[in-house]
């Protein structure tokens, strides 16, 4: 009877915490407006960059490659810390690729949009899990 019960309570609390893991995943998504809001800011920033024709598309290619690659990393059964690694390595990557695109005032600007984003992402976090 003892362990009728120790099953029934595990799998009680095993359904409160997926509940809760599957709200706290889908808090963290953003919504349409935000994507939105991070659309127009990224439009200013192309502005401001003052890019090429030529620098438009590869630009365009090397961060649509690493979004792609950052959406399969954040589906993979990987652990934190592997996923962490993986990621630095991808965001070095793409600096990288970005840096043999952009000249030194272009590169600069790219790196204040993606520290921006960092901290709105940073906030939306502390926002979510206070």
């Amino acid at each position: 009877m003892k362990t009728h019960v120790s099953k029934k309570l595990l799998i009680g609390l095993f359904l409160i915490l997926l509940a809760h893991a599957t709200e706290s995943r889908a808090q963290t998504k953003l919504s349409e407006e935000d994507k939105q809001q991070m659309f127009e800011k990224f439009e200013t920033y192309k502005e401001q960059m003052n890019l090429t024709d030529s620098q438009k598309k590869e630009t365009t290619a090397i961060l649509e490659g690493y979004w792609k690659k950052l959406g399969t990393l954040s589906q993979s059964n990987m652990g934190k810390l592997q996923k962490y690694k993986t990621w630095k390595s991808l965001k070095e990557g793409r600096d990288q690729a970005m840096k043999s695109v952009l000249d030194t005032r272009q590169f600069a600007l790219f790196e204040q949009f993606q520290k921006e984003i960092q901290e709105e992402i940073k906030k939306r976090r502390k926002d979510t899990y206070p």
